[in-house]
């Protein structure tokens, strides 16, 4: 994972396009209120988002590359947004900060072990003040062994082409991309490399509540779970 996002991020929002954003705000919207934090924000389409229904935003990523485009999308909608550098397994987030703190686009399923995952959880309710909320997605285990059985699979654009290749070992996922990205008349050639892990609803239902998180709920849209969960008043 060390190479992931790299150069990921001048092609990201094209490769994401079959993202349901629009559901995913019809969840978020009626807690947009307040303080808010975007766990693995990426290019800055939910930060952004939020910070245009009046939020004061922070955004958290690991990669450089993709909070420059983040940063920029942000300069060009005209939203002051705070962003930072850093992964979500070692960043300390404070304590009762945050009214909303959201991690969307498969985020924890880049979290893969329970131990990890658990402190991760820990963490952003101790950041979450008291009544806020968690909201996340991850991609299903139906999504991911379905992208395992096609074995490789092509996308082929005007100016992006990538060949995916996945495979799987006790739920992990393995994923090997090869990107080929029009540049003039020639095309630039980069690799990257993913591992995801597979998480069954009740499985991460129960360590929600092992935290303490009350009110949870999973919403299950066949290839993708989603996530609410409440800190205690």
């Amino acid at each position: 994972m060390a190479n992931s996002y790299r150069q990921l991020a001048t092609v990201y929002d094209q490769m994401m396009s079959d993202y349901d954003y629009e559901y995913s705000l019809s969840l978020i919207a009626s807690y947009a209120v307040g303080r808010g934090l975007d766990v693995g924000c990426g290019s800055g389409k939910f930060t952004i988002a939020l910070a245009g229904k009046g939020m004061d935003m922070t955004g958290l990523d690991r990669s450089s590359d993709m909070l420059r485009v983040a940063m920029d999308s942000s300069r060009q909608a005209g939203k002051r947004i705070t962003y930072i550098e850093g992964d979500i397994l070692d960043t300390p987030l404070g304590r009762d900060r945050y009214d909303l703190v959201t991690a969307m686009c498969d985020v924890f399923n880049y979290v893969v072990a329970d131990e990890q995952l658990l402190e991760v959880f820990l963490s952003i309710y101790t950041s979450i003040k008291s009544g806020g909320t968690l909201i996340f997605d991850v991609s299903s285990r139906a999504k991911l062994t379905d992208l395992v059985e096609q074995g490789q699979y092509v996308y082929d654009a005007e100016d992006v082409t990538y060949i995916w290749t996945n495979t799987i070992s006790q739920d992990l996922v393995d994923m090997d991309i090869t990107f080929f990205v029009k540049e003039g008349e020639s095309y630039t050639r980069f690799d990257e490399y993913h591992t995801q892990r597979i998480y069954d609803k009740q499985h991460l239902l129960d360590m929600l509540k092992s935290c303490g998180y009350v009110d949870v709920e999973c919403i299950d849209r066949g290839d993708r779970y989603y996530f609410r969960a409440k800190v205690r008043k």
